[in-house]
């Protein structure tokens, strides 16, 4: 298993954006770790998947309790891109 290493994981990643940048394109870092893993990429001005709003989204409908929800969308990465299609799987849709 490849863990999140740092600094060689800068270094891979630019490498990787230059070549994606030839085509027109950026990357987006699917890195499954802890959350503040995301917030270190979208430091280097990489954009992330946030895999925590479906979650905390759920837990606020079951539990009617927005709190941690407002806490998350006021501490969630601007670069994030609010992945909530996994809560289809979930749904069964």
């Amino acid at each position: 298993m490849i863990s999140f290493v740092e600094p060689e994981i800068w270094d891979l990643l630019e490498k990787v954006q230059q070549q994606a940048a030839e085509f027109g394109t950026d990357i987006l870092p699917e890195i499954h770790e802890h959350y503040s893993i995301q917030f270190k990429i979208a430091e280097h001005g990489y954009f992330v998947y946030d895999f925590a709003l479906p979650m905390v989204t759920l837990y606020s409908l079951y539990s009617g309790k927005a709190e941690r929800l407002v806490k998350w969308l006021e501490m969630s990465p601007y670069e994030a891109i609010h992945n909530t299609g996994y809560s289809r799987w979930y749904w069964g849709c």
